[in-house]
């Protein structure tokens, strides 16, 4: 199961307020398909899930794309601290 820990949470958090979007706007995380090798996941703000998005948390929104489920499980969303959206990466979860 795909999670996100809570240093992550606060920097979506960030970014979103950062944003003129209308509420309701999340981020969705999808399948970057220009990274070689392992795949790669880009994040971008949307003002609603596509169809077939699974709503992986409700605050802030953030949407994965179903091309994304799979390569994600077992994987964590993390930060390495508050206030950089470019330190978010996903990393495999701990056993």
């Amino acid at each position: 199961m795909f999670t996100i820990t809570d240093t992550a949470v606060g920097v979506l958090r960030e970014v979103l307020a950062r944003t003129d979007r209308p509420a309701g706007t999340g981020l969705r995380l999808m399948v970057n398909d220009e990274t070689p090798g392992e795949p790669g996941f880009q994040l971008t703000l949307v003002e609603q899930p596509t169809p077939g998005d699974q709503v992986a948390a409700a605050d802030p929104l953030v949407f994965v794309a179903p091309a994304a489920v799979g390569a994600l499980r077992d994987q964590v969303l993390d930060a390495d601290g508050p206030g950089d959206p470019m330190s978010l990466r996903v990393i495999p979860r701990a056993a």
